[in-house]
């Protein structure tokens, strides 16, 4: 499987929660810039999502949809929040494991410590970056990054 880690768009510093977090016209851009370049790189499309509640990732998920002409119902996990577990998300992706292509949409720290335990590469994931991994097993040590997209550093 070719796993695409994503981190969401910028997003404002202010809300009434960190869950209500909207992303910014920048973020927006961002996000939609990025994918675009994924897509020339990339064949097949995604044909799973994971995408964390928070909704600067649901925001990041529907711009993608709506740029991209992906048609796929997006899953939408708490496994997915910033203070989530990497153990967890492998669980997510193991029974998941037929898939093709998988989108997981989330946010720091989670993407970088997920990057780190399935390929041993240390990264961190600036706004609407993406990394692909390719891996047959969701357990440590077991992927290989493929290539990474970040153009708003």
């Amino acid at each position: 499987m070719m796993l695409l880690v994503m981190r969401h768009g910028e997003a404002v510093s202010q809300a009434s929660s960190d869950f209500e977090r909207p992303l910014t016209h920048r973020g927006k851009q961002q996000v939609v810039d990025n994918f675009n370049k994924f897509l020339n790189r990339q064949k097949p499309l995604p044909d799973l999502i994971f995408t964390s509640p928070l909704v600067r990732a649901r925001q990041t998920t529907d711009l993608i949809l709506d740029s991209s002409g992906i048609h796929v119902e997006p899953e939408i996990s708490d496994k997915l929040v910033p203070e989530g577990r990497v153990d967890d998300v492998l669980q997510l992706l193991a029974t998941n494991a037929d898939s093709n292509v998988c989108l997981l949409v989330s946010h720091q720290p989670l993407v970088s410590y997920l990057v780190h335990c399935l390929t041993d590469v240390e990264v961190f994931l600036e706004t609407s970056m993406i990394v692909g991994i390719q891996t047959e097993l969701f357990e440590p040590h077991c992927g290989e990054v493929k290539w990474h997209i970040n153009d708003y550093s």
